[in-house]
């Protein structure tokens, strides 16, 4: 299974994939491994259009077949929100599952008594061949990518 994880920063999304399944499997980068949110647009509303083509776009390319993205929280900003709000929206028109995952199930996750460590493991151990990953900011979406997977 191809899971796409994302991690909202602000109004950047950082992505990456996971191929196998939950207890074994590998990362694949895509390009860009970031995503910035579109400013090309005469407003925001068409910026956020862009955004949903560009998510979309991303999500037929790679054969996505599920998604999980790191939930806002209460205080997130506005543009966070929206986002979130964009890449679901991209789900939807192509077809593929979305899953909205609890920030503090990413953070339990990583921490050394986790369930990873249950599995086997560090995160890079399972899923990067024991190598850090790099950007070491793709992590938060790699563990999220993860979360989803039932």
């Amino acid at each position: 299974m191809k899971t796409l994880g994302i991690d909202i920063s602000g109004t950047n999304l950082r992505w990456i994939v996971i191929k196998g399944t939950k207890s074994k499997g590998s990362l694949s980068y895509l390009t860009p491994n970031k995503l910035t949110f579109p400013t090309a647009g005469e407003d925001f509303l068409r910026n956020l259009i862009e955004l949903k083509r560009m998510v979309s776009a991303k999500l037929a390319s790679e054969k996505i077949e599920l998604v999980g993205v790191i939930k806002s929280t209460h205080g997130c900003s506005v543009e966070r929100a929206k986002c979130e709000l964009i890449v679901e929206l991209a789900c939807l028109e192509t077809g593929v599952r979305c899953v909205l995952i609890d920030p503090r199930t990413v953070a339990a996750a990583l921490k050394p008594t986790g369930i990873l460590k249950k599995l086997g493991g560090s995160f890079q151990d399972l899923f990067n061949a024991g190598q850090a990953l790099d950007p070491a900011y793709l992590e938060g979406a790699a563990v999220c990518a993860w979360s989803a997977m039932t």
